[in-house]
């Protein structure tokens, strides 16, 4: 097995390591580092987000994403914790625990997948991979 992409590396101007580099976005996402966080993904980045609510869909580029991250906070308010990461040579998924409560009393709290296709040091694609997508469906409806 081959560990050298998750090495750190001596040269500062080369990309981020994989995993670093999905880390970092849901620590820019956590820290509401908007900014930081684009800086990671390809302009034209496409997130795929399953189901039957008003927050599912394909969001491309930075409005795409900017749109989802509205909409998403508009319904309920969540809580990413990041378990676990995975590194492919040019994949990266993370093991993500989703909790989140509305306002009407409903919660959530949903195991998942977000699987990243990165290409020259940016993320270019997510789908997320939900563990009961019906009690997704039921919470963001």
């Amino acid at each position: 097995m081959n560990n050298a992409i998750d090495r750190p590396t001596d040269n500062p101007t080369a990309s981020p390591a994989p995993a670093e580099l999905v880390r970092g976005l849901y620590a820019d996402l956590d820290a509401e580092r908007i900014t930081e966080a684009l800086a990671r993904i390809a302009p034209d980045a496409v997130l795929h987000v399953p189901g039957h609510h008003p927050a599912a869909g394909d969001f491309v580029g930075h409005d795409g994403l900017a749109t989802f991250l509205l909409t998403s906070a508009g319904i309920a308010a969540v809580d990413e914790e990041v378990e676990d990461v995975l590194v492919g040579a040019h994949t990266v998924a993370a093991l993500v625990r989703v909790r989140g409560t509305r306002e009407d009393g409903r919660s959530l709290d949903n195991d998942t997948v977000h699987r990243f296709r990165i290409e020259d040091g940016l993320i270019h694609e997510v789908w997320f991979h939900n563990l009961d997508q019906h009690a997704v469906d039921a919470f963001w409806r």
